[in-house]
């Protein structure tokens, strides 16, 4: 379901710490929209870091078989692919809020 987003709107940290991935989803469009998909994609890979490195950090106190070095291999790897399918996403989704405004 394709849905319109007001880039206009102001951002807020609930929309982006809230537990809806919709809400949270607008703002991570609305922040490409105004700092660039690259700067937005950045910030998306270090918050993924910084929570896929702490749950696996806390996993490794508790599975004594997962090292610290698996830890961060596996932490920069899940990031790295997971920031290059946000940054197709959002750059298809700002092409087809573009093409929406131009029709208009």
């Amino acid at each position: 379901m394709v849905e319109e987003v007001d880039v206009s709107a102001p951002l807020r940290v609930r929309d982006f710490l809230s537990g809806s991935i919709e809400r949270s989803g607008r703002s991570w469009l609305i922040m490409a929209s105004r700092w660039g998909i690259r700067k937005t994609a950045l910030l998306y890979y270090l918050f993924g870091v910084a929570v896929v490195g702490a749950v696996l950090s806390v996993a490794s106190l508790f599975l004594r078989s997962l090292s610290m070095i698996e830890v961060v291999i596996y932490t920069i790897i899940v990031n790295i692919l997971n920031a290059t399918l946000f940054y197709r996403r959002i750059t298809k989704s700002l092409d087809l809020h573009k093409g929406d405004s131009d029709e208009k």
